[in-house]
């Protein structure tokens, strides 16, 4: 009478077999699916090392490649009630002050604060301020306008000193030599170089429009004066005697609007009409080279400081800076550009906003950290 318990029945072989089979297929899917997804996305782990990019300085703006420049301030269109009323034709950065003096078609010189472009003061100086220039040690202020005047004012202040009419109608250039002895101006009769000490009349060199619509600078070894203007003609004076001593002759239908020597005064940088940057060797006498161009006329050229740099200006909105050695080191987009000055690591610019051309209503002045 025992109660017997049947044992538990055993799975059919055919049914284990499926069931193997479906646990490798799954198993096998699976691990497709891992390895595409792997190939896909890789490991989370191996991401790829990014070098951080230098944080800008607190107010400025990196503008060039490598963070290489830095738009320090500018003041155009974003300052209505300081800004120039009309294009800006000059430019000069006074570091000794700690300013940045601008002239405009305005009439007014106006001084910048260097460190944060900050309205220092502004000037009624001349009908239309057409150059300015600083002298070595920036006590001194020059300025020319197309009424033909020259007159000296005191840094940092602005004071006027005294007023030259020098003749020569419309000032186109200004430039004093290093010691601050004399003061060479361009106009649109001829060359004249004057005391600034008295305003008397130094010297004048060449004739009647021999510099038409012309450029001057003074080497920094204060022997001597580059002039140049319509024609492409580079003429090299001797200060001390007034004689010309050589002509150095680029292309005949263009015209030179900027000049600017070397610190060791051994080369010589030109701006033209022809769109092209030249670098002409001074001691030698001989004809310039091509250091690159724009794709507009070029208006202004500046050395800097170590002299291994020739920064250029245009009116296609852009600033460039070259070696001397050959080749661009970096185009910077800029503004239309009248004028630019280069101390030591500041460049400033003088011109009209961006994308508006050289009759704006508002003129704009920029300053830049170059770090090259």
């Amino acid at each position: 009478g025992a109660q017997v318990i049947p044992a538990p029945q055993s799975r059919s072989p055919r049914w284990v077999a499926l069931a193997v089979i479906a646990l490798v297929a799954a198993l096998g899917l699976g691990g497709y699916f891992s390895i595409n997804h792997f190939k896909k996305t890789g490991p989370k782990t191996a991401l790829k090392k990014t070098t951080p990019k230098p944080e800008p300085k607190p107010g400025s703006e990196p503008v060039a490649s490598a963070a290489k420049v830095y738009l320090l301030w500018k003041a155009g269109l974003n300052l209505p009630d300081s800004a120039h009323k009309g294009k800006v034709n000059s430019i000069a950065v006074c570091l000794s002050q700690n300013l940045v003096a601008s002239a405009g078609e305005d009439g007014t010189i106006k001084l910048w604060s260097l460190s944060d472009g900050s309205l220092l003061k502004t000037i009624k100086a001349h009908s239309s301020v057409t150059a300015l220039a600083v002298s070595s040690g920036g006590s001194l202020l020059a300025s020319g306008g197309r009424d033909g005047a020259i007159k000296f004012w005191r840094m940092p202040g602005g004071e006027l000193i005294r007023t030259i009419s020098s003749g020569l109608g419309e000032i186109k250039s200004l430039s004093f030599s290093p010691d601050s002895k004399y003061l060479a101006s361009s106009g649109t009769a001829a060359i004249k170089i004057w005391y600034p000490d008295g305003g008397d009349l130094y010297k004048k060199l060449g004739g009647t429009f021999s510099n038409l619509g012309g450029t001057v600078a003074i080497s920094p070894k204060g022997k001597i004066l580059a002039s140049a203007g319509a024609g492409y003609q580079v003429r090299l004076w001797d200060l001390d005697t007034g004689k010309e001593l050589a002509t150095l002759k680029g292309p005949m239908m263009s015209m030179v609007n900027s000049l600017s020597f070397s610190p060791d005064g051994s080369s010589l940088a030109s701006a033209g009409t022809d769109k092209q940057v030249r670098l002409w060797d001074v001691d030698n006498q001989k004809p310039g080279r091509v250091l690159g161009s724009h794709q507009k006329t070029v208006t202004a050229v500046a050395f800097s400081g170590n002299g291994k740099i020739v920064a250029s200006a245009s009116a296609d909105e852009t600033l460039k800076l070259w070696r001397t050695s050959g080749g661009l080191i970096d185009s910077i987009n800029a503004h239309p550009i009248s004028s630019i000055s280069y101390k030591d690591n500041y460049l400033a610019s003088a011109g009209c906003p961006e994308n508006q051309n050289f009759s704006c209503k508002t003129g704009e002045v920029r300053l830049y950290k170059i770090n090259y």
